[in-house]
């Protein structure tokens, strides 16, 4: 019977952690009867996931799915290294915080799904469950980080509800693959810098064998959040740290290098809400977070999952308005050693972004931003 496990995140909860691991280790999976798939080609299997969001996003754009043709193509190809490289004693993980995030509603999860049943015998699912008030800040600094002209605000918080919502991300998929077919795991902020507690919970829920012999990847800069200053410098600079070029080709990974040296520049405290905010987000979610609790088997981890606030531990730090000299001094240092030139663009002019489908590029010509 070929089996998939279905890792769907979701976002800040050490998604990047256990992909890194089962990309470093892919001969002790194999040795176990696993497969970890490198046909999808991202270790994060990003591209699998966006294949079933129906509008194109900039995301989808910098991986080359542009178009409705190109997701087609993209399907097809991945249906025949499906059928050739499946087999009926296969054991198989995709890994993906998109699954999540960004198929929300039933349809959505139903066309990866049934995509997947033409192969797989049997799906489970897999996904690690991060409280709200502890979730959203950590979103927006990432969205800050990614090029997304925001502020925080109620509309922020709200606008992100059906991917933090845990109790509706469990039932969507439930109705989908069935209850008995999800195990959930209470991500505990206590244990966030325990990499290895992460991966013991992610190896019971699977069932993939991991043991002490496996190699834990070094800690990835990749989603580590920017101080509250960070924020502050990227949001009035962003427009000179473009993700695309002038020629339309992707500039995205050298914006994040720009990004990381940005980080290494401005130390400090992350972006922290009040404490009025963060009561007023662990309300919105209290009732659903309850019910979620209720409907899990009765464990110290879930009740010590509902019992955490981050009320009680963190100290507001709004975005700060940064000073002019402050800036320039971030400004000088981070052109060393090559200058604007080592971001990919070198004028004073910010670029255009690149339009996004033709609703996309009728909203350009009205001056908005399409963003992911």
């Amino acid at each position: 019977m070929a089996r998939l496990v279905l890792h769907i995140g979701t976002k800040k909860t050490g998604s990047t952690l256990i992909q890194a691991l089962l990309a470093q280790n892919r001969d002790r999976l194999s040795s176990t009867g696993w497969s970890y798939p490198d046909f999808l080609q991202r270790r994060n299997h990003s591209e699998f996931a966006l294949m079933f969001q129906p509008r194109i996003t900039e995301t989808h754009q910098h991986i080359g799915l542009d178009s409705a043709e190109a997701i087609a193509d993209r399907r097809r190809e991945i249906d025949r290294q499906l059928k050739k490289l499946v087999t009926k004693q296969s054991n198989w993980i995709i890994s993906s915080e998109y699954l999540s995030s960004r198929l929300i509603n039933d349809e959505r999860v139903a066309d990866a799904v049934d995509f997947l049943r033409n192969h797989f015998d049997h799906i489970d699912v897999v996904v690690a469950l991060r409280r709200q008030e502890f979730v959203l800040p950590s979103v927006f600094s990432q969205k800050v980080k990614l090029g997304a002209q925001i502020t925080w605000s109620q509309s922020f918080c709200d606008r992100h509800r059906k991917s933090i919502d845990c109790e509706e991300i469990v039932a969507r998929w439930a109705r989908v693959v069935g209850r008995e077919s999800i195990s959930a795991i209470p991500y505990l902020e206590e244990k966030k810098r325990e990499p290895r507690w992460l991966i013991d919970q992610f190896a019971n829920a699977s069932g993939i064998p991991i043991d002490e012999s496996w190699t834990i990847p070094a800690r990835s800069d990749a989603n580590r959040s920017l101080s509250a200053e960070g924020v502050a410098y990227l949001r009035l600079f962003d427009p000179y740290l473009p993700r695309w070029l002038p020629d339309g080709t992707s500039n995205l990974r050298l914006r994040r290098q720009a990004v990381k040296r940005l980080a290494e520049l401005t130390p400090g405290p992350p972006f922290t809400p009040s404490q009025a905010e963060l009561a007023r987000i662990e309300d919105t979610y209290w009732d659903s977070n309850v019910a979620l609790v209720e409907s899990m088997p009765p464990t110290a981890d879930w009740a010590a999952w509902l019992a955490q606030s981050a009320r009680d531990e963190k100290t507001p730090l709004a975005v700060p308005e940064i000073e002019v000299s402050r800036a320039v001094e971030l400004m000088v240092a981070m052109s060393q050693p090559a200058g604007p030139l080592a971001w990919g663009y070198p004028g004073a002019k910010p670029p255009t972004p690149k339009p996004t489908g033709l609703r996309g590029r009728l909203r350009a010509r009205r001056g908005e931003v399409v963003a992911n």
